[in-house]
């Protein structure tokens, strides 16, 4: 199997890079004093990742409180009727209305 120009070209690049490439610059210890007086870093909240997750299954619940579908889909599984089409149609329902409100289906 024979390369490619551009692999050709990307290896001929590499290996310039690499052999034009200059040994540490002397900075007398600046990059370790600066780094050691940066402040620890932060741990990120999920916080707005959940809200949003949860505003995003508020809103999709209550823009399919009418649809048949779902009232049928939620009888069943309050009959004790847990069939994996009923599954698929509750899933695909909530994804639907999700994306929809959101904006994501209609951009």
């Amino acid at each position: 199997m024979s390369l490619s120009t551009e692999d050709q070209d990307d290896d001929l690049l590499h290996q310039l890079l690499r052999d034009s490439a200059a040994d540490a610059v002397p900075d007398d210890g600046f990059v370790d004093t600066v780094m050691s007086r940066l402040p620890a870093p932060r741990r990120r909240s999920n916080r707005a990742v959940w809200l949003g997750l949860a505003s995003g299954v508020g809103l999709a619940a209550w823009q399919l409180q009418d649809n048949p579908m779902l009232s049928h889909v939620a009888r069943d599984w309050s009959g004790g009727q847990f069939s994996m089409a009923s599954a698929l149609v509750l899933v695909l329902v909530v994804i639907t209305a999700c994306c929809t409100s959101t904006g994501v289906l209609t951009k």
